[in-house]
């Protein structure tokens, strides 16, 4: 009788340890890497670098995304069959600006966590 109450315990035990798992789940990351003053007309190369801790089947990175202020330069998105596995990646975007830019990465996952880095290039 008594290691039937125990193991009644034991159970709901278990059960408050296993229940914050998902609530576990670590904030999205993501920074800018490019040169801070360019040439007008000049291709250059975004890079943006995503971190995520606690990646898996129900919590991961679904939309990475790069503007130059309010306008949507590319978007990366991902779903459950086919998000990046990896804690770091990176992500890259060609591109030529012929104006100064104020770029802005953002980074949403699946639990609805996001963050975002912004920059401004210097066009000459």
């Amino acid at each position: 009788m008594i290691w039937r109450k125990n193991a009644a315990l034991m159970a709901d035990f278990l059960n408050m340890c296993m229940a914050p798992v998902t609530g576990m789940a670590h904030k999205p990351e993501v920074s800018i890497s490019t040169p801070e003053s360019l040439k007008k007309g000049t291709t250059t190369t975004i890079i943006l670098s995503v971190n995520h801790l606690g990646t898996g089947p129900e919590h991961y990175v679904d939309r990475v995304a790069l503007y130059d202020g309010d306008k949507l330069l590319k978007e990366w998105t991902y779903g459950r069959d086919n998000y990046v596995k990896d804690r770091s990646w990176d992500l890259k975007h060609q591109c030529s600006l012929d104006r100064d830019a104020d770029l802005r990465a953002v980074v949403h996952c699946s639990d609805n966590a996001e963050s975002s880095y912004g920059m401004k290039v210097n066009v000459k």
